[in-house]
């Protein structure tokens, strides 16, 4: 016997098919939600942009096969900063705004003028500039103007240069069984602010026993490190600092410096973290500490590499933090049930901290740029041990000792 359907059952089932193709294509009803992500995808910084793009790529991918962000599915919106210059920024950001964007997320971009540019906007803008020249300006635009601009990690002026004097100078040759020979500190700093202020900032909590025998400034692009290398083998210093944002610049002081090397520590700040760095140096690497104010840590974060790895066939060494600062974002727009409900998203990030794969973020209500700390976002420290970058500080999250460079002889 044949049921004979009325109208109503019938637009019943018509209205279960739809939805039910509906979710088979993962299609979407409402408009995207953009988000723009300024960045430098080409230039001598582009291998930084393909980890922005990276992590903002594989975020929007799992937001939109979880059904969307409010439902709606997110579309990334790409800008290139090129060499960081401050013209490109302004062009980047008038682009974004142009097509719409509903928030700007990135791992970094030129400061000032990235923060000058979206504090004009109403949009939430995020960003990873580790830097003062991008925080200065919202602590003096507080409490009326600049609310919607978050540094979602901590400044390095601030932090860099005490941490490297905490963990590099002070924990790191008792954990080798190493007592340095003397007390004498080599400082070389590129002539650029994220560099020579944070390396400026170690010169200043060195305590009155520690003396800078080689302080010496230098443009990028250094190729003959041998006047430089010259100084430090007459004085012999114990601790060797290199503050310099080239990865390439930083691979040929190391391997010139273990030509023929003194008994002495390195610490290279941030640019080791750069693959090029390692592809460069080689085994002259093995031995060379440097830190990160902002990195993918603890055992979720572990599974997190293997998807990526994966995904793009190489670990990352940034696409995390993108990744973690659109997650901030997000969880804000979710409490506050519309991605245009600009002053309530604000008031979100400032009040609720997020749980990250870098950390516990809570912004500072000054400058709203994120708190630095072991329980909070904690500057890492890394060895080159055997062809491997180990974890050595903090020790809660580490996957080695601090070990004694291959160049030193007991």
């Amino acid at each position: 016997m044949l049921l004979k359907l009325t109208k109503g059952m019938y637009l019943t089932v018509l209205f279960i098919l739809s939805c039910a193709c509906l979710i088979a294509t993962n299609t979407f009803a409402a408009d995207p939600i953009k988000i723009g992500v300024p960045g430098p995808f080409t230039g001598f910084l582009a291998t930084d942009g393909q980890q922005m793009k990276n992590g903002a790529e594989m975020w929007a991918e799992e937001v939109n096969k979880a059904g969307g962000l409010l439902g709606r599915k997110v579309e990334i919106i790409y800008g290139d900063t090129g060499g960081q210059e401050a013209e490109k920024m302004i062009a980047v950001g008038q682009m974004l705004m142009n097509k719409g964007i509903h928030a700007a997320v990135t791992g970094y971009a030129p400061a000032p003028t990235d923060v000058e540019f979206f504090g004009k906007q109403e949009i939430p803008y995020l960003h990873g500039d580790t830097s003062f020249m991008a925080t200065q300006p919202v602590k003096k635009g507080l409490p009326d103007k600049m609310g919607n601009i978050f540094q979602y990690d901590p400044n390095a002026e601030e932090w860099y240069g005490l941490d490297a004097f905490k963990y590099f100078v002070e924990k790191a040759p008792k954990m080798m069984g190493w007592t340095p020979p003397n007390k004498k500190v080599a400082v070389i700093a590129v002539d650029y602010p994220y560099n020579l202020d944070s390396a400026a900032q170690f010169k200043n909590v060195l305590p009155p026993e520690y003396k800078v025998v080689v302080d010496e400034i230098t443009p990028f692009g250094v190729t003959d490190w041998g006047a430089v290398l010259t100084k430090i083998r007459a004085y012999k210093p114990a601790f060797i600092t290199f503050w310099n944002l080239s990865p390439a610049d930083t691979a040929r002081f190391v391997t010139q410096f273990v030509e023929n090397p003194i008994n002495a520590i390195l610490y290279a700040q941030y640019s080791p973290n750069v693959p090029e760095f390692v592809n460069i140096a080689q085994e002259a690497a093995n031995g060379v500490i440097y830190s990160s104010l902002i990195a993918g840590v603890g055992p979720k974060y572990d599974t997190w590499v293997k998807k990526y790895t994966k995904k793009y066939g190489a670990s990352p060494y940034g696409a995390i933090q993108i990744y973690d600062g659109l997650s901030i974002w997000a969880a804000a727009v979710k409490r506050a049930g519309s991605v245009t409900a600009y002053k309530d998203i604000q008031k979100y990030i400032r009040e609720y901290p997020f749980q990250g794969y870098c950390g516990l973020y809570v912004f500072n209500p000054v400058d709203q740029s994120a708190l630095h700390g072991e329980g909070l976002i904690p500057d890492v420290f890394y060895q080159f041990q055997n062809g491997k970058a180990n974890v050595i500080f903090p020790e809660n999250y580490a996957t080695g000792k601090p070990q004694l460079p291959p160049w030193i002889k007991k």
